[in-house]
């Protein structure tokens, strides 16, 4: 009988990011894995009196008590349709910026107001106001919008994979912020579970964001 898995994901990441996160498992894993989401203080509660075994997380969110593996570095950058990019040519960051119909998301209201920082500061200096044409409540929305070709949004550079460069350009805007993702877990699990901690590489390995 395989030992239950229980993975966790944070709802902030979540909300951000994590629907990039597909696990590349090996075909064959000693336990059963149940994935959840949930927000980050319940998720660190949970590791800490065992009734989770591993989580997703930001860096900033996990305390020293628990043990962590570093998975990636998420970074942002604005996605822009070639086919809305205006014809005469945008001699700034800020004036393709205030030409465009946005998609922006709510879920994450931390990082949406770092996020509409970057965009004001990319914008006349701040001083050009930022409507957005869209309000999402995740990432994974606002990139479906841009798919649609009539948006642009500030996504995870993950989604670039979903973004051909033949038909979406990809800005950096430098004051976007970075955000450092980590998987962990309760030093407990591998005295008590070995066999389930056995399986912290691979699963790093598997969930690690390339």
């Amino acid at each position: 009988m395989p030992d239950d898995l229980w993975l966790q994901p944070v709802k902030p990441l979540r909300r951000g990011t994590s629907a990039w996160i597909i696990p590349r498992l090996p075909h064959e894993l000693p336990a059963c894995l149940t994935l959840a989401s949930m927000h980050g203080a319940e998720v660190v509660a949970r590791l800490l009196d065992a009734r989770l075994d591993f989580g997703i997380a930001r860096s900033t969110e996990v305390p020293d008590t628990l043990r962590t593996r570093r998975l990636s570095t998420i970074t942002f950058a604005l996605y822009v349709p070639r086919r809305l990019r205006p014809r005469r040519r945008m001699r700034t960051v800020a004036e393709l910026v205030a030409s465009l119909p946005l998609a922006t998301q709510y879920g994450d209201p931390e990082l949406a107001d770092a996020l509409e920082t970057a965009l004001r500061g990319a914008s006349a200096a701040g001083k050009r106001p930022i409507t957005p044409a869209l309000v999402c409540e995740t990432f994974p929305q606002a990139q479906r919008a841009v798919m649609t070709e009539r948006f642009a949004a500030v996504l995870p550079t993950l989604a670039r994979h979903d973004l051909p460069a033949s038909k979406f350009d990809e800005v950096d805007l430098l004051a976007t912020p970075a955000r450092n993702v980590v998987f962990a877990w309760h030093g407990r699990i591998e005295r008590q579970r070995p066999r389930v901690a056995a399986l912290i590489d691979g699963l790093v390995a598997a969930f690690a964001l390339r």
